[in-house]
């Protein structure tokens, strides 16, 4: 059992026209996929037909693609919906809050500044927004509050 080595440029040549075989088997397969023939093969005969067309392959495609315009869309319109209902609270609180303002004012116009000792001091929101209302610095920016301009 006496192997020798072969010689380079004969490896080199052999592994050459391997890998171009290869490559062609390759382009072949390629353009067999193309042409609806099966690759599965007994004996180098196709045994199974494609199931699909290239038609059906096309028309399958436009489905996928009217599928994901219609999920675009419909979250889209979700975003829009939502944004409009967001933007519908936001009216709601300023319009409440305008009302809030002119009703401190109403408190204001009856009763300068109220005492600390007063009942009227239990409801602290109404205490609070009393004395904002009489301080000098505030006094200003109450007219700033009363018109919705956020929008």
């Amino acid at each position: 059992v006496n192997m020798k080595m072969e010689d380079y440029e004969i490896f080199c040549k052999k592994h050459l026209s391997r890998l171009q075989e290869e490559a062609i088997k390759r382009e072949t397969s390629f353009a067999v996929q193309h042409r609806n023939i099966s690759l599965i093969q007994f004996h180098g005969v196709p045994v199974l037909s494609p199931l699909l067309s290239l038609e059906k392959k096309k028309e399958i495609q436009q489905y996928k693609q009217k599928a994901l315009d219609l999920e675009t869309w419909r979250q889209s319109s979700r975003k829009s919906a939502l944004l409009n209902r967001v933007q519908e609270i936001i009216e709601n609180v300023q319009m409440r809050k305008g009302h809030n303002v002119s009703d401190v004012n109403a408190q204001e116009a009856e009763n300068l500044c109220p005492d600390s000792d007063s009942k009227a001091a239990t409801d602290f929101t109404a205490l609070l927004d009393a004395s904002l209302a009489c301080s000098p610095e505030r006094n200003g920016s109450l007219g700033l509050e009363k018109t919705p301009e956020l929008r």
